[in-house]
């Protein structure tokens, strides 16, 4: 007899049957005749000693602690989560627990399977895993992150703007399954690139995202607009730009406080926890049946790129160590950085989930008064700010010109010289 039931199905264990297994390069209509994955990097060749050699801020805290890739739980103290503000008013007190762990423990997987073809060449078995591998090596057998231009040196003349498109155009949606992605529609108008240019110096690039609508969460909690939604919908990326004094200019209307906002260092800006804790929750309630809820969150600046994890099915809230994004040397983009934020854009195939030593780690969210609204309540796009919060600001500008007269009659009572000495 037939069923009306629904089976649970583990998003997980599907594999991608649309993709072919891979017979030539098919990454950014490149002109190799078989896959990278089929040849150019031996185990023996001095390229993949190289490579072995960048995974060990990754794997190896003795060779270098200062250079090793951390993360650190966080517990969440004072927050406005659930007084409908939005991103970029959001406040979050957090405190960090004394304990350091390994990046590495959320991506086991991954780093299995490169140290597996780096190794012993061999290659991974799931269909989706070998086509982001695939990307990864024709990213580095093509020396994107080598090329004249793509510098520090680049970057640095750069408005916020242009570095986000340059950022998301030539890396991270170079290490993407897939090279679309959604800018926040606000930053179209800004920058110097004309229509779908990139911000590039080179002639011809166009972007291989659009601008859009790019706002998550619920008008009663904390909701915005992200700066990028990677990979469709599967990360989020912020930009900060450590504006010049003269940069302001270009601001109008900005407040010394959203100036001194846009302008803090990426590590302790409130918006960005508030941003993942959000996007995982939406991303909970929109497959509910993945394996594990812990999404990640970029956040970059000109110099430096911090990855923030939030866990909606366990309430456990990661930020990483400062990960310098470009080589000092060379002033390119620093392999052991392409690695993590090839990890990082891809984790849906390459993240463990939180290790057992991290699920008791509990960051203190789940203590929120509208807990149900993060539950259930989340949306992607056409988030709008609440009404009540232009009614707030009208009775504010009230109120200003109340003040005004006064201030007019005590100016005209000054000039008439009503009072005595």
């Amino acid at each position: 007899m037939a069923t009306n039931e629904h089976s649970v199905i583990n998003e997980d264990r599907l594999t991608c049957c649309s993709v072919p297994k891979q017979v030539k390069c098919c990454v950014d209509l490149c002109d190799s005749p078989d896959g990278h994955i089929h040849g150019g990097f031996r185990p023996d060749s001095e390229w993949v000693y190289r490579c072995l050699g960048e995974l060990t801020p990754l794997l190896d805290e003795q060779a270098n602690p200062d250079a090793f890739m951390k993360i650190y739980p966080a517990k969440v103290g004072n927050n406005n989560a659930d007084n409908g503000a939005s991103f970029s008013d959001a406040y979050c007190n957090v405190e960090f627990y004394p304990d350091a762990y390994p990046i590495a423990q959320i991506f086991q997987k991954g780093l299995g399977v490169l140290l597996e073809y780096f190794t012993d060449n061999r290659k991974p078995a799931d269909e989706m895993a070998a086509h982001s591998l695939e990307v990864l090596l024709h990213f580095l057998e093509k020396n994107h992150f080598t090329q004249q231009g793509y510098s520090l040196e680049n970057i640095k003349g750069m408005s916020e703007t242009d570095i986000t498109i340059f950022l998301v155009n030539h890396f991270f949606g170079k290490l993407s399954i897939t090279s679309k992605y959604v800018i926040d529609g606000r930053l179209q108008s800004k920058g110097k690139r004309k229509e779908n240019a990139c911000s590039c110096s080179k002639e011809g690039c166009k972007m291989t995202g659009v601008f859009g609508d790019t706002s998550i969460g619920n008008p009663e909690v904390w909701h915005g607009k992200v700066d990028v939604l990677l990979n469709y919908t599967d990360t989020v990326l912020k930009v900060n730009h450590e504006e010049q004094e003269d940069d302001h200019d270009d601001s109008p209307g900005k407040t010394a406080t959203e100036v001194k906002r846009r302008t803090s260092s990426v590590s302790d800006n409130e918006e960005i926890f508030a941003e993942v804790i959000v996007f995982s929750f939406l991303q909970k309630q929109l497959h509910p049946y993945r394996k594990h809820h812990l999404y990640p969150c970029i956040a970059v600046n000109s110099k430096d790129l911090f990855v923030y994890l939030y866990d909606s099915g366990h309430d456990v809230l990661l930020a990483s160590s400062p990960v310098s994004l470009f080589d000092p040397d060379m002033g390119r983009f620093r392999l052991a950085t392409i690695f993590l934020s090839w990890l990082v854009v891809n984790h849906k195939c390459f993240s463990n989930g939180l290790s057992s030593k991290l699920t008791s780690k509990n960051a203190g969210f789940f203590m929120c008064k509208k807990i149900d609204i993060f539950e259930e309540g989340l949306q992607c796009g056409h988030v709008v700010s609440p009404v009540k919060t232009a009614r707030i600001y009208r009775r504010v500008r009230d109120r200003c010109e109340d003040v005004e007269d006064l201030n007019d009659k005590r100016i005209h009572l000054i000039s008439c010289k009503k009072f005595k000495s």
